[in-house]
């Protein structure tokens, strides 16, 4: 590299919850008895819908509504749901936290020691 030259810039990739799509990798971290992450896979997601219901017709979704996304989850043989905001990539929801990048993932158990 010359001098005066600059790294180029590293991407990261941060895929959002809405983005997920059936057969994609899900960590888990499983906050209840025993911390333990778990690797699962995605068996529906649903299309975003709002987080609170509008009850007035007259008022029109806006660019700023929070929406969330329901997911199926497998983890093994068994099958959990969530209800995750579409526009986050890592999400506490109880005893688990979720997250589509492992990065991120890595970076919540570090979290814990």
């Amino acid at each position: 590299m010359s001098e005066g030259a600059t790294a180029p810039n590293l991407l990261i990739l941060i895929i959002m919850f809405s983005t997920l799509r059936k057969g994609a990798s899900i960590y888990i971290l499983d906050r209840s008895a025993r911390p333990e992450v778990k690797v699962g896979s995605i068996d529906n997601v649903t299309m975003p819908r709002p987080m609170y219901p509008t009850y007035n017709p007259a008022v029109s979704v806006g660019t700023n509504m929070q929406t969330v996304v329901d997911i199926t989850v497998r983890v093994g043989d068994e099958k959990k749901e969530f209800s995750v905001p579409s526009n986050l990539s890592i999400h506490t929801y109880g005893d688990y936290t979720l997250s589509e990048n492992k990065e991120a993932m890595i970076s919540e158990v570090d979290s814990l020691l």
